[in-house]
């Protein structure tokens, strides 16, 4: 994964590679989201959380589709031509990759705060998605991920969306006894946010 992400910075920054970049950035994320989904489950052996993944998934996607329908959500946003397998103008890619660096976070939680008991990681996991999300927006519009339609300002009500809806799922996991700790997971959040770090710091964000 950090020889992908890491050619990613390369690809996404030299003009001469953009294209193809962008072109199996989709393929690209199904095969590591996938790749960390399997691993988390593989570990865990939980039925409870295979139903949670599930779950997530549809929850995030339907949200996702009621937010570029109505602007309600996250605010006025359409997602652009990057991301394919697209339905209702929303990637079903979205809610898997919603799934994994939630996990992510978690675990990661579970390792930097374990004094902060079942209730209080899925809050800083929350907290850490949320902060990965506003490190994330400028290079999405950059790339073509998605639009706003407010854009250079994003609203505010994205970011507390972002939050209420990773505490919720993360609190739905706590309240089922369910906790994370792959390795493989801690590791992708990092990388996919290094990732992100990189090009935001490389490159300007154009609408």
């Amino acid at each position: 994964m950090l020889v992908l992400f890491g050619g990613g910075v390369l690809a996404h920054s030299l003009p001469v590679l953009l294209p193809l970049a962008l072109a199996i950035t989709t393929p690209l994320l199904l095969l590591t989201n996938a790749a960390v989904l399997l691993a988390v489950l593989d570990d865990e052996c939980s039925r409870r959380l295979r139903w949670w993944c599930l779950g997530a998934w549809a929850l995030t996607v339907a949200l996702e589709m009621l937010g570029v329908a109505t602007g309600l959500v996250f605010g006025p946003y359409q997602y652009g031509p990057t991301l394919n397998g697209q339905v209702a103008g929303v990637p079903l890619l979205i809610g898997l990759n919603w799934t994994t660096l939630l996990l992510g976070a978690l675990a990661l939680t579970e390792r930097l705060a374990p004094s902060a008991g079942p209730w209080g990681r899925p809050l800083l996991a929350a907290a850490l998605l949320t902060g990965f999300d506003w490190v994330m927006e400028p290079v999405a519009v950059r790339f073509g991920y998605w639009h706003w339609q407010t854009w250079p300002l994003i609203p505010v009500r994205n970011y507390v969306a972002w939050y209420g809806i990773a505490a919720g799922l993360g609190l739905a996991l706590a309240a089922a006894r369910v906790r994370v700790r792959t390795a493989l997971a801690v590791a992708y959040f990092g990388i996919q946010l290094g990732f992100f770090v990189l090009l935001r710091l490389l490159s300007t964000p154009t609408q």
